[in-house]
């Protein structure tokens, strides 16, 4: 099926406008508030969401976080959710959108902590954030099964991150993973990083080597806390992993969610063709973008309990695009 008038006037955007800025910008503080107005102003937060800031606490160890909520919300589930930026950029506020419109569609309240970013805060702090924010989750009480987990390009890669450290620290694991385009490698070893560098039109992979030193600062790349893609993930939940065919971090996603399958986990595999990296922070802007946050919202409801789905309306806006690979179409 052809791409939608939307997407073929995004790609020429992304391409000509937001890469060419990624490719010469130096300083990341420039970058971060750039990112910050620019997808605050084009991703407003949906209609009837609730947002709040607040402190998650584990012990001595705290963070800050964003709560999200649709109108109409289990008081049981929540959705841990991890924004991307390549962990130099990105916050709650960029991604709250993503987070919220998840949150309408599946129940579950959300929350997304604002994990330290490099290069002030090389890895592992940013791991260390996210772990505080889920052993806070658990100490208040939330059952593991009634939480899920998510987050996008480096927030996605975090999330699996998290998932392999609670395997070495013994803690029970969420539910379920949903991931778009996770950052999975940073010893990059995949190809698409070389043979998508034309194709891919928001990453320019001429500077994936610098921002991932700026990210290590000088640490081990096969350390499978940050790079899942060497990880283990036996017993884990289900994972449905989301990636472009034309980005540079598709096979990231390929190859992780072969890992996870060989080690016995559920992996549903959905690979669009020739689509954006990140694709649903796009959502409500292309029709494509929509069905992958749909499919997402599915999974979710599928595997975590104390969930419900949306009402009638909300089912007849569902796309015609159903292009994605093994995910296959909508029921």
């Amino acid at each position: 099926m052809r791409p939608s008038w939307r997407m073929l006037l995004t790609r020429v955007t992304l391409r000509f406008r937001d890469r060419r800025y990624m490719a010469r910008v130096v300083e990341p503080a420039d970058v971060r508030v750039r990112t910050d107005r620019r997808l605050m102003r084009l991703f407003p937060l949906p209609e009837n969401m609730y947002h709040q800031w607040g402190t998650l606490r584990a012990g001595e160890d705290r963070v800050e976080a964003l709560w999200i909520s649709g109108r109409k919300v289990a008081r049981r589930s929540i959705l841990l959710y991890l924004h991307g930026g390549a962990y130099v950029m990105g916050s709650p506020l960029t991604h709250r959108h993503l987070a919220g419109r998840l949150s309408q569609l599946t129940g579950m309240r959300a929350v997304m902590p604002r994990y330290g970013l490099a290069p002030e805060h090389p890895h592992p702090e940013a791991l260390a954030d996210v772990l505080t924010a889920y052993r806070a989750l658990l100490e208040a009480g939330y059952d593991p099964r009634h939480i899920g987990l998510a987050g996008d390009s480096a927030g996605g890669g975090l999330a699996l991150g998290l998932l392999h450290r609670l395997g070495e620290l013994g803690l029970p694991r969420p539910a379920c993973a949903t991931v778009f385009s996770p950052w999975t490698d940073l010893s990059l070893q995949s190809p698409s990083i070389r043979e998508n560098a034309g194709t891919d039109v928001m990453l320019p992979g001429e500077r994936i080597e610098e921002i991932r030193d700026m990210v290590l600062g000088g640490r081990d790349p096969l350390n499978p806390c940050v790079s899942p893609v060497f990880g283990d993930f036996s017993g884990a939940g289900p994972f449905y992993v989301q990636a472009s065919s034309s980005e540079i971090l598709r096979d990231d996603a390929i190859r992780f969610a072969a890992r996870a399958a060989g080690q016995g986990c559920a992996v549903t595999r959905d690979i669009w063709e020739n689509v954006p990296h990140a694709l649903p922070l796009m959502e409500r802007r292309v029709p494509e973008a929509g069905e992958v946050i749909y499919r997402a919202a599915d999974f979710l409801k599928a595997h975590v309990r104390g969930t419900f789905g949306p009402d009638r309306m909300e089912r007849r806006r569902r796309t015609r695009f159903i292009r994605g690979g093994e995910a296959g179409p909508p029921e």
